[in-house]
């Protein structure tokens, strides 16, 4: 029980780090079309992460949300009403 929790642990902490990262990655050019972001990023793999990185509201939420789920999660099983 205790390996599983703690695999379950890293892949939520492994799922928000990523989220974050694409965030960060992804702000400059959020409302950007694919064509404008590939004149002025060049290919997406290839694109440096900004400096500075900026964490956006998206992250923000995102990580109250799991806040809140883990908060209810202490207090006994989550699931359907």
């Amino acid at each position: 029980m205790i390996i599983a929790r703690a695999q379950t642990k890293q892949a939520a902490t492994g799922s928000l780090i990523g989220l974050a990262l694409g965030d960060a990655l992804g702000f400059p050019t959020e409302f950007d079309d694919v064509p404008s972001i590939l004149a002025t990023c060049g290919p997406w793999r290839e694109m440096a992460l900004p400096e500075p990185a900026f964490v956006t509201d998206d992250t923000q939420m995102t990580l109250a949300f799991a806040r809140g789920i883990r908060t209810a999660m202490d207090r006994g099983v989550l699931g359907p009403l």
